[in-house]
């Protein structure tokens, strides 16, 4: 009798352990992505963790709720660092909803947003919704901005040079451009200007980038800038950008007294120069990190009770550490042949680089800060994943203990 129940009692637990399992993994995305958006956020930035955390399966979701969401801006956000071209049809709708509701114009800033998302997605399908926004004078100076820096990314030839050279006569002419959007607020501040010009492909946007970059400056203006031109493989070919992202990065810290973001900008330098790959030397990035690691205030980040600060000490660490197992390999394999050096030389040459060729490719670094691989975002789920299925081992185990010294206790009592 007390076997049967010992078994009963196993065949019960088993099931119920199976089915919580199993409930959580039958837990819809569309669920998840609900609970994540309803849930407040403890830090500036959280949510944004949060759903890149969710992995790239959660896009189709975070579309469909575009256009109910409350605060659409922080769904675009996760849209941008994806950069996944299967959303621009939701994004091409999204704009097409908005300016459905409107009587002159688009002048939203929801679409604005959705302009800037397409610019980091690179689709040329939004070529002819951007460039209908951009010939639309009755919108904004902001929003025919914005949709021309898409265009000088991911238009056709001629779309393409047609907004680069409207982009240039703002920056010849300044007319628009303003620091503040103060008594005028139809202009575009100019840390979003310089962002924009990004993405135009000509020696002197480049040289226009180079002096923003350069020059004394608040960091909180020169990061973004910093960050959209590390995410670009077009920065590749671009020597005079690589050289001034070399320079923010050994020398932003200068500029630390008159700017306390300084060595934030220099962070952000860094990992440019590190996602992008072989564009210079490992062993120069890692003596960037390493003067990093030891500088007192970059210290501090790993004190904080901040999870802001944490998360850029986290960061630094892991690139020293990725480096550092960069240079070990690099160490360890063996030198090429004469044969293959003399191939290398020509494909140095013709890429531009002022450097090197690309060495070994490293795993890109997990999303926030991106960064942001598929791998990265699903880390949290396989760590619950993998608890809950020890739980049920766990759970097994136990009870089959149980059973065992039940079979022996009822043996010894016949006796």
């Amino acid at each position: 009798m007390i076997i049967r129940i010992a078994g009963l009692l196993l065949g019960l637990s088993s099931v119920s352990c199976l089915l919580a399992v199993a409930a959580d993994q039958q837990k819809s995305i569309s669920e998840r992505v609900a609970e994540e958006l309803a849930r407040g956020q403890l830090y500036d930035g959280e949510m944004f963790d949060r759903l890149v955390a969710l992995g790239p399966e959660a896009l189709p979701e975070l579309c469909k709720q575009l256009d109910s969401y409350a605060f659409p801006v922080e769904i675009m956000n996760v849209l941008a660092e994806w950069q996944d071209p299967s959303v621009t049809p939701a994004l091409l709708d999204f704009i097409a909803t908005q300016e459905s509701r409107r009587t002159t114009g688009m002048d939203a800033a929801y679409v604005i947003d959705a302009a800037r998302v397409l610019r980091e997605i690179g689709d040329p399908r939004a070529e002819r919704v951007l460039d209908s926004i951009a010939a639309n004078q009755a919108n904004s100076i902001q929003l025919r901005f914005e949709a021309n820096a898409a265009l000088a990314r991911l238009g056709s030839p001629t779309v393409k040079a047609r907004a680069s050279e409207e982009i240039m006569q703002m920056y010849r002419t300044k007319e628009g451009v303003a620091d503040m959007a103060w008594p005028n607020p139809d202009v575009v501040l100019s840390e979003v200007f310089y962002q924009g010009l990004c993405d135009v492909q000509s020696k002197e946007a480049e040289q226009a980038v180079a002096e923003f970059l350069t020059a004394p400056g608040e960091g909180y203006q020169k990061q973004p800038v910093v960050k959209i031109l590390g995410r670009r493989e077009e920065t590749r070919n671009r020597p005079k950008i690589l050289e001034v992202l070399l320079h923010v990065a050994e020398h932003e810290q200068e500029y630390a007294e008159v700017d306390r973001t300084a060595k934030l900008t220099k962070l952000e330098a860094l990992t440019a120069l590190y996602r992008l790959k072989g564009v210079v030397p490992a062993e120069r990035l890692q003596k960037i990190a390493d003067e990093m690691l030891k500088d007192e205030d970059c210290n501090a980040w790993a004190q904080s009770d901040e999870p802001y600060w944490r998360k850029k000490a986290e960061r630094l660490h892991r690139i020293k550490v990725d480096l550092d197992a960069e240079l070990k390999r690099e160490q360890q394999a063996p030198a090429p042949t004469a044969a293959v050096a003399a191939q290398l030389e020509p494909r140095a040459q013709k890429s531009g680089a002022t450097f090197r060729e690309p060495g070994p490719h490293v795993p890109e670094m997990p999303a926030t800060a991106q960064k942001s691989t598929a791998a990265g975002g699903n880390i949290r789920e396989k760590e619950t994943m993998g608890t809950k299925v020890w739980t049920v081992i766990g759970s097994f185990a136990a009870i089959a203990l149980i059973a065992a010294g039940l079979t022996l206790y009822q043996r010894k009592m016949r006796k």
